[in-house]
């Protein structure tokens, strides 16, 4: 046992004195006192529960020169991550009744990106663009 658990005997006042405390994120604790190994072994590092995967879906605009791409809902997968790659002299827009959880913006030259729908996380990452112009109208 460490020192610690003289001077603190028990996690919350509610636990009864002399009782193992319990864990705060509500795992049990395997043989011995010692938490569950994620790895499988000893080395005391409690098991973190599975985090469920996401059902985000990436959608790419890429390559495109002088063109006004429209985005509409009826071309996007649910939950889209919209990336905007290598456009040059575009008109980017993403429709009002489109959503997507984020929005890239990545090597895209002089272009106009115009977001009418709803971005549901409120992201919006630009990288390596230059002359970019950005007008968000969403709900």
């Amino acid at each position: 046992r460490k020192a610690v658990v003289a001077l603190w005997p028990k996690l919350f006042a509610t636990d009864a004195d002399g009782a193992e405390p319990s864990l705060l994120d509500g795992l049990t604790r395997a043989g011995g006192g010692k938490c569950a190994s994620s790895g499988g072994g000893t080395s005391g590092v409690p098991a973190r529960p599975k985090m469920p995967q996401s059902n985000a879906r990436p959608h790419l605009v890429s390559g495109h020169s002088d063109a006004r791409v429209v985005l509409s809902s009826a071309e996007l997968p649910p939950l889209a991550v919209i990336t905007f790659r290598d456009c040059a002299r575009c008109e980017l827009e993403l429709a009002a009744d489109a959503s997507a959880v984020k929005l890239h913006v990545e090597s895209c030259a002089d272009c106009t990106l115009t977001v009418h729908g709803r971005v549901t996380t409120e992201t919006l990452e630009v990288w390596r663009s230059d002359a970019l112009r950005i007008g968000v109208h969403s709900p």
